[in-house]
């Protein structure tokens, strides 16, 4: 018997897949596209973090779902996300915006990170984004 994305619990982590930007950052930039992403197919973000090794400007970075070769859509953080040091314990959490339609992308949109940088120093994010396919057992 085939194991399908149904058959899989919402909480049974063998179904998120990480997708991580880790390099440097210039100073300066404002709302630029760094990365982008296609799960290829239908999913849902569930989690963005992010930490960086030097931390001597700001690194606001933003997540968003876009139809394939664009950069404008729905950013899928409520609040901006600022890197903590890497030796802190535990990396920033993103808070997510709470109506789950906003979450969802389908077979060819593209997760796409956004980063602005303050132009005091360079900065070297990390940021983990965190999805899922949609839906999964019991989920409309």
């Amino acid at each position: 018997m085939a194991i399908s994305a149904n058959k899989l619990s919402q909480d049974n982590p063998v179904a998120v897949e990480r997708f991580v930007f880790d390099d440097a950052v210039a100073t300066s930039q404002t709302n630029v596209a760094f990365a982008r992403y296609r799960p290829g197919y239908r999913g849902m973000v569930v989690g963005v973090q992010a930490n960086a090794r030097t931390v001597n400007g700001y690194s606001v970075p933003e997540v968003r779902i876009v139809p394939a070769g664009t950069n404008a859509g729905q950013n899928v953080l409520t609040a901006g996300l600022t890197p903590v040091a890497v030796a802190s314990l535990a990396p920033a959490q993103g808070v997510l915006q709470t109506d789950r339609a906003l979450l969802r992308f389908g077979p060819t949109d593209e997760i796409v990170l956004h980063l602005t940088s303050g132009g005091t120093a360079p900065v070297n994010p990390r940021v983990e984004i965190s999805a899922r396919p949609f839906p999964l057992n019991g989920e409309a």
